[in-house]
């Protein structure tokens, strides 16, 4: 079979769409020009099921799915002719790229719904896989049919599923076949699992860096595996580096850098590096069955039972290494079971925000029809949607011609680090009077302990308890206005240290924007939206809804103007709104 994923998710999208209209169109050509083959003959109304199990199948074989609703007029025509009745499909029920192993399938689930209601009195299938690949779904189908005395036909289908007593066979047949079914299952992990612990053999050959599959006189072994010594060069420097970096960003960016590819030479992301450090087969050892780690052996079977297998190429990497990595990879991720799988992040998340009110767009997903997750940024208070692949993909294509081109991008850049510099003096001017009222009270103490003791030279009792009382009030007094200023020093300290730490010169800032350049192109989803919550303050989302599309307008951070002007209009011709933001084609979901 053909592959498909070569193309974008959108295009995808678009051509499942495109090929579900199709199928469509010809059905309802088909309902809007049926004539009846007698008009002497009774009509009987139903309706038609489709189905395919995979997207793929769909983009791949169009025409198996026009071609169930060619088989299904047919199959009526047939029947017609048979028993001198109009059959008429009066509706279709498409379903494309969902598996028949459940029921939660939305076409099949209204159809039903309608059968229950009495509004078809005979449904059309290809045949019995495409109502369900499971016994009991089709069995549940087959009863509520009954019941509604709706009648099924299915194309060649040797039993009548309209006949109880046809169906108790083709239950009893169809038990004999899920206990073959399932035989044949548990012969074959038998086997796959004999074949790995007896000689080390993989049900297939997986391409890895730094090893190969192993030949024989010429001939490719499946499953084997033997060392590529220049490979594995690449392997041992890929795991050295990690170590030394602790990071799968600062990594990935070397990678990139050096064009280092994998086995299939494509650039590694996250998820292959991650895959390539914990890849047991450098060692010479792999697992199977590692989710029964935990459990009882006496209560599986043999050939489901965790077992830990030697290879027969053996251990290709130094174990030091190895365990030096992995320790980093635990370290990295905190809990290396519940991390492995990465989550997605949202690039725009805390920034993308509505124009006209500043309400904030969040980072969400669903899973569609398809049973495909679609993740959309969402705003609550409009209820409006954005598609996040497609917004993601502008922001970054957007912010890269900021960067490279933008004359007012890099004025505001300049101007942040002259009022930087302001709040610096003034924060400094505010440390150096504060202090210097310290020096004062310190002086005030001074001159009332000298005071004191002046006083106290021949003084009576009483007179002596009044100057001590005095003396300690002062005291307390000028403590507390030391203490006091002593607060607001740290506190604009405080406010120093922070600035100080924010505080660059305008060529680091420029540093800055060019780092989150090439974070754009980084494979480490974290490290970019961490360099747009430094870089700017919000990304503004204005609506054309009778063009459907979103207009963008990206704010510097510590800038309230946009850091696109009417200046820069030439500079990007029709991307310009109104001298306010660049206008990418966003869909508005």
């Amino acid at each position: 079979m053909a592959t498909t994923n070569r193309i974008s998710g959108v295009e995808r999208k678009k051509q499942l769409a495109q090929i579900v209209d199709d199928c469509r169109h010809i059905a309802q050509e088909y309902i809007r020009s049926w004539k009846p083959q007698n008009s002497q003959w009774e009509t009987v109304e139903g309706c038609a099921y489709l189905r395919l199990s995979t997207e793929d199948q769909v983009l791949v074989e169009k025409g198996s799915l026009e071609q169930q609703i060619h088989i299904a007029v047919q199959e009526v025509q047939l029947r017609s002719q048979s028993d001198l009745t109009n059959y008429r499909i009066i509706k279709f029920f498409i379903e494309p790229g969902i598996t028949g192993r459940h029921d939660n399938r939305p076409e099949f689930t209204a159809m039903k719904h309608e059968i229950e209601k009495g509004k078809h009195q005979f449904v059309v299938f290809k045949e019995l896989a495409r109502i369900a690949r499971e016994v009991t779904i089709w069995k549940e189908f087959f009863k509520l049919c009954n019941s509604k005395n709706t009648s099924i036909f299915i194309r060649n289908f040797p039993i009548n599923p309209n006949d109880p007593a046809q169906v108790f066979q083709l239950d009893l047949l169809a038990a004999f076949a899920e206990y073959e079914s399932n035989q044949t299952s548990r012969r074959v992990r038998e086997s796959n699992f004999s074949a790995m612990v007896t000689s080390g053999k993989f049900n297939c050959t997986k391409p890895t860096l730094g090893l190969d599959q192993m030949t024989v006189n010429g001939e490719p072994k499946a499953g084997f595996y033997v060392p590529n010594s220049q490979e594995l060069k690449t392997v041992t420097w890929l795991m050295e580096k990690f170590v030394l970096y602790g990071s799968y960003q600062r990594l990935l960016e070397e990678i990139e850098r050096l064009e280092i590819k994998n086995k299939e030479g494509k650039l590694f992301n996250r998820s292959t590096l991650y895959k390539l450090l914990t890849n047991r087969r450098y060692i010479g050892k792999w697992e199977l069955n590692s989710k029964n780690k935990s459990i009882n052996p006496k209560k599986l079977m043999p050939y489901e039972r965790h077992t830990e297998v030697s290879l027969p190429h053996g251990e290709v990497i130094d174990i030091d290494l190895w365990n030096r990595v992995q320790q980093t990879v635990e370290r990295i991720t905190g809990n290396k079971s519940k991390n492995t799988k990465i989550k997605r992040v949202f690039l725009l998340s805390g920034l993308l925000k509505l124009q006209k009110d500043g309400s904030p767009f969040s980072g969400t997903g669903a899973w569609g029809k398809s049973k495909k997750r679609t993740d959309y940024y969402y705003n609550q208070t409009h209820k409006i949607r954005l598609s996040a692949e497609d917004l993601e993909a502008e922001a970054k294509r957007t912010v890269s011609q900021i960067i490279r081109g933008s004359k007012p991008f890099q004025e505001a850049i300049k101007q942040k680090s002259l009022a930087t510099d302001s709040l610096k003096q003034f924060l400094d001017s505010q440390t150096r009077l504060l202090n210097a009222e310290i020096s004062s009270l310190s002086e005030r103490k001074q001159a009332a302990a000298r005071r004191f003791d002046l006083l106290s030279v021949d003084a009576s009792d009483a007179d002596l308890k009044l100057h001590r009382d005095d003396y300690r009030n002062e005291m307390d007094l000028i403590r507390q206005e030391t203490e006091q200023k002593q607060r607001a020093i740290d506190g604009v300290q405080l406010q120093r240290e922070n600035l100080s730490f924010n505080e660059v010169e305008t060529s680091t800032l420029i540093d800055r924007a060019q780092d989150t350049l090439g974070r754009i192109q980084a494979h480490d989803p974290v490290a970019l939206k961490n360099a747009y919550q430094e870089l700017f303050e919000g990304i503004y989302v204005s609506l054309s809804p009778s063009e459907g599309s979103a207009v963008l307008n990206f704010v510097l951070r510590g800038h309230k103007a946009s850091v696109i002007t009417e200046e820069e209009k030439d500079s990007f011709g029709d991307k310009m709104v109104g001298g306010e933001g660049l206008e990418p084609p966003i869909p508005v979901l």
